[in-house]
């Protein structure tokens, strides 16, 4: 089964619940390059840890691509159930993840049936710790301006982080200064975990976190 940002909180749900019946599970990956010069190539001699390392210097220059997970369940007859799931998965936007490619690999990817459009365009987004953290820390700044007792009608200050990066934009018009500050005040709500089951999607597990969505934007 292939998954992609379309079907992923589904497909999570479905598998979370099936690990824990699992007997074993089988874990492949693809990846935009899987050696970086002779130093990397993996040899016969190599101990545990220095095969580890050479590995590790991979991951840190190139990008996941695939990951692939199996799940397995034994019957009494002795056959196995294998559940197959092939995750689409890229580099979240957030953040500044540079995708590394090499040659030899793109042709190998498309000699064996690589979909890039979807792994571009449907792939899961995914992002190292240290860029989480430095997100969720950004969004946490930006909601701390708005209170979430009362909706003031002023202009929104950008955390100092962004506005080093950008010229701040400020909204001028009553409507778009009120559009603003209730966006901010309903994301300092959630993550202060104050949604309520009310705002669940139907589609959505229970057994999986409420999401933030946005509201619908205009032009500015």
């Amino acid at each position: 089964m292939e998954v992609t940002s379309d079907n992923f909180l589904e497909t999570a749900a479905k598998i979370e619940a099936l690990l824990s019946t699992s007997d074993f599970v089988a874990i492949d990956a693809e990846m935009t390059g899987i050696e970086m010069d002779k130093s990397t190539n993996p040899h016969v001699a190599d101990s545990v840890s220095e095969r580890y390392l050479k590995m590790r210097r991979v991951t840190q220059e190139f990008s996941l691509m695939q990951v692939g997970l199996c799940l397995f369940n034994a019957e009494e007859s002795g056959q196995l159930i294998a559940r197959p799931y092939t995750f689409y998965i890229g580099p979240s936007q957030q953040g500044d993840s540079n995708i590394v490619m090499r040659a030899d690999t793109v042709r190998f990817h498309c000699d064996n049936g690589m979909d890039f459009n979807k792994w571009l365009k449907k792939g899961v987004p995914y992002m190292h710790a240290a860029a989480f953290e430095e997100l969720t820390a950004q969004i946490q700044n930006t909601a701390a301006v708005s209170s979430v007792q009362s909706v003031p009608l002023e202009p929104l200050v950008s955390p100092p982080a962004l506005a080093e990066k950008r010229n701040k934009v400020e909204a001028k018009s009553d409507v778009d200064k009120a559009f603003v500050q209730q966006a901010m005040a309903d994301l300092a709500k959630w993550l202060l975990g104050e949604m309520s089951d009310a705002d669940r999607p139907d589609a959505l597990p229970d057994a999986l976190p409420l999401p933030f969505e946005m509201p619908e934007c205009n032009s500015f």
